[in-house]
């Protein structure tokens, strides 16, 4: 067997068993342009079915409530740029919301306020 038929057949096993190709350095710049269109190919599929994928998976939701108002806060697992819904509506709109830190812009969907998260 060639080297070539070697190497169809370890690729075609790391893509059928999802394993993870590392790039190499010299093309990591170009990884943006690669995926540019199918930027969810990386996001995991749900156990129970092929489509969609979720690219953001949410952890644990903490929530805090007072008398006079509430916080919350929740981690997520993001995988490709992902709009996320927030505890909340429209008439109570979440305030001060901070992501890493930094202060972020509640956009709405559909009267549900939310945020867009990038990959991380």
């Amino acid at each position: 067997m060639s080297y070539r038929g070697v190497w169809a057949i370890w690729l075609w096993f790391s893509l059928a068993w999802g394993a993870d190709l590392e790039i190499p350095p010299s093309l990591k710049p170009w990884t943006g342009w690669a995926l540019h269109g199918v930027e969810g190919v990386s996001c995991p599929h749900r156990f129970d079915a092929d489509q969609p994928r979720l690219c953001a998976w949410p952890g644990p939701l903490i929530l805090h409530a007072a008398e006079h108002g509430a916080a919350f806060r929740q981690d997520w697992q993001v995988h490709a740029r992902s709009f996320v819904l927030l505890p909340g509506s429209f008439q109570q709109w979440p305030q001060a919301v901070t992501i890493d830190g930094q202060p972020a812009a509640v956009v709405g969907q559909e009267n549900r306020p939310g945020l867009w998260l990038e990959p991380g």
